[in-house]
């Protein structure tokens, strides 16, 4: 999808075997933000991933920052969705009864896009 190059950036809200993964899809200088652990809370990676992109990785905790930051955020970005600026993938959406297979997919299945529970 980027013709060999990698993505610049990678949010990564499900870490344990996808959090290597997302840093091996990085371009050089790319940053891995880690937002989530549904997968789990140990990952591996390959070091040589890190050096040889010259990437970064950050640690991410919604905690830090105000309701009101987090809501102007949240406008700003559905703003550039609506605007169609930004184009989230989404792999699957599934009926809230099934939010526990959800979860089993995000950990399993390692999904390239968002898992959706439809209400």
């Amino acid at each position: 999808m980027t013709d060999g190059k990698g993505v610049d950036v990678v949010l990564d809200g499900v870490g344990g075997s996808v959090t290597g993964e997302a840093l091996g899809s990085l371009a050089v200088g790319g940053t891995l933000v880690s937002i989530g652990y549904a997968a789990g809370m140990r990952a591996e990676i390959n070091v040589t991933g890190l050096i040889w992109k010259n990437a970064h990785i950050h640690g991410f905790r919604f905690a830090l920052f105000t309701p009101e930051q987090v809501n102007a955020a949240n406008a700003a970005l559905l703003d550039l969705v609506a605007q169609g600026e930004l184009h989230p993938k989404v792999a699957q959406v599934l009926p809230l009864e099934k939010a526990a297979e959800a979860q089993r997919l995000l950990a399993e299945s390692g999904p390239f896009g968002r898992i959706l529970l439809a209400l």
